[in-house]
Order: structure tokens, then sequence, then C-alpha cells
């Protein structure tokens, strides 16, 4: 019965397969500045996969965007349709329980999957029903209206004709064209206001009927019964959360997927599990998941916290059921996965850059800020966002005697950056001792970290999963051989204590930061010792060295796909650094 749902959901393909074995993600971002779903993507096609990216439509990128190695699909977000959007969510909470009718509870199980089929089809004809109906008003309005107008036209051309035919019979009562004259006049008179009423409410009644069924009505004045419905879905709107939304757009994906016919489909995040499951309940393809933190745990700033865990805890429980083989960041959340969800292995795949070697300083970044060269530039190179400590780090910036910082990343809130440089320039920092510089694209990042003397990551952990945080920008100032001044959190504490690579602060002691960071940028021989440091961990802290995890995670899927499909090839067993 879920097979049936996910059919009547999911097109059926349109593509025709090809040899090679096709990977789908799924990702919800425009994927133009998300560098590990592109890194991703461009190691599964070096093993010989047909890489399809599916992503939001935002920003005005291109809606199908071919790059080396892999496609971007972008959907646009729609409103979905109630039956479809429910439909989806049941299919997937059945998901589970599909093949158990041969065990005790089959008579409990086909009941329930009738009475879910059964209420499904009566939406589904409801629907179907309300919207002839609206499609016969239209038309019937836009026949009345004509209708109307021909009358009128019809109804002036008899009294004229009237007219003209009386003029001879009233010629010879000549003593009465006094009588007869005011009597027509009075007549004329009497008949053009009603023409003009009548034309009025013509006019009228045709500007109710077009705002009657206009789907997007412009008026504020509307028919009673759409002001109703109008109200109804915004309460609806307030009261459902976000996360209906984000299914709907879930179920736009998984149909654009479907029309690939993919073997592999991966799900990057759990706000994209749902159309994950839908592929795999439909075509019965492997589904990798990537988590890219702790979901459950992330920074969602004032939202309740145990709303969001109402909301998206059934996906992800359900969906560690149901997908093949897990990966993530960071060490700490693997091990939090594993035990929260008895996972037997969740596989470690860093976000990390690719190998490059360190690039000789030019200079242009500390002359165009006006940095003398007595003072350290230390760099927050990152996401301008809540939670990330940069109001310590402001606080610290005025405490500093021998650095100045400079702040690089984008902004998702400007109305948050706008905010930070006020509070800057109330604390007299602002273009003195700490500076905003505008966001550079990825491909630009390791040439901006090499202007810089050290870096500082202040995250607060506000969340659990700021506790396992180590982005990718720690592993590329790693790369570029800058030390790192940051939090003492868990994932960073690891990478200090095996690889000493700068040194930790208390989470939000603006006097420990700021005291770290001048020790540093005074004394050259610690910052000479810990950027040899750096430089030492850095073969291994590398996408080269990831990719091999990555290597071991598709590479028996792709091969099961390739035996799987008629007419597929072998996956290549060349190693995934080499080149095709």
């Amino acid at each position: 019965m879920v097979d049936v749902m996910l059919q009547r959901l999911l097109p059926a393909p349109s593509e025709v397969p090809g040899r090679a074995p096709c990977v789908v993600m799924f990702v919800l971002n425009d994927a133009r500045f998300d560098t590990r779903v592109r890194k991703e993507a461009e190691a599964v096609a070096r093993l010989g996969a047909r890489v399809h990216v599916i992503a939001l439509d935002r920003r005005n990128a291109p809606v199908v965007e071919r790059l080396p190695g892999f496609t971007i699909h972008r959907v646009r977000p729609r409103p979905a349709r109630w039956s479809g959007l429910l439909l989806l969510l049941a299919a997937c909470a059945l998901l589970p329980y599909r093949g158990r009718s041969d065990s005790g509870e089959s008579f409990l199980w086909r009941a329930l999957a009738g009475v879910v089929a059964t209420a499904f089809a009566i939406m589904e004809a409801v629907q179907n029903l309300l919207t002839g109906a609206i499609r016969f008003l239209r038309t019937a309005a836009r026949e009345a209206r004509h209708g109307v107008r021909a009358t009128v036209d019809a109804l002036r051309r008899a009294a004229a004709i009237l007219c003209r035919r009386l003029r001879p019979w009233l010629r010879p009562a000549a003593p009465a064209v006094g009588w007869f004259r005011r009597v027509r006049r009075r007549v004329r008179r009497w008949a053009r206001l009603r023409v003009r009423a009548l034309s009025r409410r013509t006019r009228n009644l045709n500007r109710r009927l077009r705002r009657l069924f206009r789907r997007r009505p412009r008026s504020p004045r509307r028919a009673w019964w759409r002001s109703w419905i109008a109200v109804f879905a915004r309460g609806l709107q307030e009261v459902l959360p976000r996360s209906f939304a984000i299914h709907g757009i879930n179920l736009q994906m998984a149909r654009r997927a479907a029309r690939l016919r993919p073997d592999v489909v991966v799900s990057h995040d759990c706000n994209t599990l749902v159309a994950g499951m839908a592929i795999k309940g439909r075509f019965g393809c492997p589904l990798v998941y990537d988590s890219h933190e702790l979901y459950l745990e992330r920074n969602i700033k004032a939202k309740s916290r145990r709303w969001d865990r109402l909301q998206w805890a059934p996906i992800e429980a359900i969906g560690f059921r149901m997908v093949d083989r897990a990966m993530t960041v960071a060490e700490g959340i693997a091990r939090h996965l594993e035990r929260q969800y008895r996972r037997r292995r969740v596989e470690l795949v860093r976000n990390t850059p690719p190998f490059a070697e360190p690039i000789a300083p030019s200079g242009d970044l500390r002359r165009s800020l006006g940095i003398p060269s007595d003072r350290a530039l230390v760099l927050y190179c990152g996401a301008v966002t809540f939670n990330r400590g940069l109001e310590e780090l402001i606080e610290a910036s005025t405490r500093l005697r021998h650095a100045s910082i400079a702040v690089v990343g984008p902004a998702s809130q400007p109305t948050f950056l706008e905010r930070l440089k006020e509070i800057a320039a109330g604390r007299g920092a602002l273009g003195s001792s700490i500076h905003f510089v505008d966001p550079v694209p990825p491909d630009q990042v390791q040439r901006l970290l090499s202007e810089c003397d050290f870096t500082v990551v202040p995250t607060v952990a506000a969340c659990r999963s700021y506790e396992f945080e180590a982005s990718n920008k720690m592993f590329a100032s790693i790369m570029a051989g800058k030390p790192i001044v940051m939090s003492d959190h868990i994932e960073k504490r690891l990478l200090q204590e095996r690889y000493s690579i700068g040194c930790l602060v208390p989470e939000g002691d603006v006097v420990a930061l700021a005291t770290a960071i001048d020790r540093l940028a005074a004394d050259r021989a610690l910052l000479a010792h810990l950027s040899e440091q750096c430089l030492r961990a850095a073969p291994e802290l590398h996408w080269g060295a990831d990719v091999a995890r990555l290597d071991s995670i598709f590479r028996p899927l792709l091969w099961r796909a390739s035996r799987r499909r008629p007419g597929t090839g072998v996956v290549t067993q060349r190693p995934l650094g080499a080149a095709p």
C-alpha cells in the first residue's frame, strides 16, 4: 500500500537509464557556496557515477547548472497541496513497517493502510471537485459578463428604433407637441438614468466577478467567503511550524529526483530526509545520510527547543532506521549519533579543504585596512550570525594593545551586521581595533588567510551542536599555517590535544580572549612554533585524507547498483584522488 501511495506522489522516470549509476543529492540551499556538497559530488563523480544535486532556487541562480562532474537542479519553493503533503508524511512514517504482512500484525497493518488510502482518496476527490467547480464558475462568469453587455447594447438599439417608428404618428397632433416633447424629455432622462445605473451595476458586477475568481486578489475588498478563507490560511501559517513548508519543498525535490531514476540517494542534513526516504521507498535505492551538524541541537536562536525537537526528532529517528550508510563532519557528533540511535557505525568525513601549499602574503589587506606593521592582523573568517561570539570579540578588541581584528564572512541577516557595527562604533573600536570586510568567494579564502598572522574562532556553545563544531575555515587556517585562538569546546579540544594548533580560551570570557590574542601577537617565538605545528598537521587534515572514507562509503553502493540495473557499467576501481 505504501508503494501505491508513493507511485501516486512521485512521477515515473523520464530519463533513459545510462551506463553509469545515477547518484542524487538533496540539499536545502542553492549549493553555490556549500563547499562540502560540491566536494562530495566531485568525488563521487570520479568513481564513474552520474551525479545530480537537487537544491533550492535562490538569488536568481540558474535553474540547471552543469559543472565539471555533476549537475545542479534548482527547484523553486511553491506551496504544496495538502493532500500530497500529508500523503508524503504518512508514506514516510509507514515505510519502516513495510514488508511485515507475514507477521501477526498483518490485519492491523492492512486495516491502517486501507484507512489511510481511503482518507487520502476522499481528500483528493473533494479537492478535484472544488477545483472543477471553481473553473466552471469562472467560465460562467466570463460568459455572463459578455451576455450583460450584449443585452444593454440591444436595449439601446431597440429604444432608438422605437423612437424613429413613433415619430410620424405623433406629428399630426400639433397641439400636443409641447406636452409630447416634455414627456419625451422625461422619458429620455429616465431611460438615460436607468441605462447609466444598469451600466454602473454591470461594471460593479463585472468587477466583483473578476475579484471573486481571481487567484490573488489585489484589492482589499473581496467576497466575504474569500476573506474568511484568507484569514484561515494566514492563521494556519502562523500556527503550523515552518517544517511543513520544508516538507513541501522536499516533495518538490523528490518529484524532480524521481524523473532521474536514481541508484543512490544522499540526504544532506535532517531537513532533506523526507525526500530521501520517499525516493528510497519508491525505487528501493540505498540512502546515505550526511549530518552536517547535530540537527536536533542546532542553533535555533530564541525558538523553543522542545517544539523544534517535537517536529524533527521523529523524522530523524525514522530516517536512521532506513539509511544504509551515515556520515558526519566531527568525531564527537559521530559518537553522539551512534549512542542516540544505536547505530553500529557513523563514518567521519570532515569538511576539510583540498591540500594546498601556503601562499606568500601580499599585504594588500593590511594596507587597505590601514593596520601598521607592528600590530598583528587577526582574522575571523566565517558566518556573521548569532552565537558566534562576535559580540565578545568586539568587546575584547577594545582591550587589545598589539593586534587588530578583521571580520570577514557572509551575513545572512544584514540587520545583525549593522547592529555589530553600531556596537563597535559605540565602543570606539570600529576602524581602529576591529574592521568588517566584505566576504570573498570560497576559492579566495586561502589567499585571504595568508594575509593574517593568526585566526580567532570565539564560538559560543549556545547549543550542543556548537560544542562539536569544527568549521572548514579552521582546517583552512591550519592548511595556511595560521594558529587559532578558539573556544574550549569538545571537538576543538580534541584537535588541540592531538596537533597543538593554537590555544584554548574559556567560552564567553572577554578578558581571557583579549589576553590570549595579545599574548600570541606579542610573543613571536610562540607564534612561529604554533605555525610550524599547523603545517605539520596539514598533511593529515585535508580533503585528500577524508576522501578515502568517502570512497569506502560510496564504492560498494555504486557497485551493487551497477550489478542490479541492466545495461550499467561496473564502477571503476581507481582511487578517488587519481585523474580520470
